[in-house]
């Protein structure tokens, strides 16, 4: 009898306690790996979870289950930023980044004169 119960309590724990396990790729256009690009999981405007990407490009999460209408984001330096809606049935998320430009204002660097 105490086993039975045993084995109750623990598949009722384990189903309580599932997670979603979330992982991908970030990529150049030219198929190289984004190091350092940042994932971030989101709910309407608050953050849920981030990561920073590999050298290898990869990231990965684990998310609980009951978490709903998620927007998974990648954004890095010199690149657009790309969105995606995070899918019930979906655990790969995969991006490729296009290069962005980025106009930068002139400086002028003034120094004192040497006397």
């Amino acid at each position: 009898m105490r086993q039975l119960f045993l084995i109750i309590f623990l598949c009722c724990c384990i189903t309580t306690y599932s997670q979603n396990r979330i992982c991908g790729s970030v990529l150049d256009e030219s198929g190289n790996p984004v190091e350092g690009a940042i994932v971030k999981i989101s709910q309407g405007n608050s953050l849920v979870h981030y990561s920073v990407v590999d050298e290898k490009g990869s990231f990965s999460f684990s998310l609980k289950d009951d978490i709903q209408e998620l927007l998974i984001s990648v954004e890095c330096l010199g690149y657009t930023t790309q969105t995606e809606s995070v899918e019930q049935n979906k655990s790969v998320y995969d991006f490729i980044l296009r290069e962005k430009s980025i106009q930068l204002k002139a400086g002028v660097v003034r120094a004192p004169s040497i006397t």
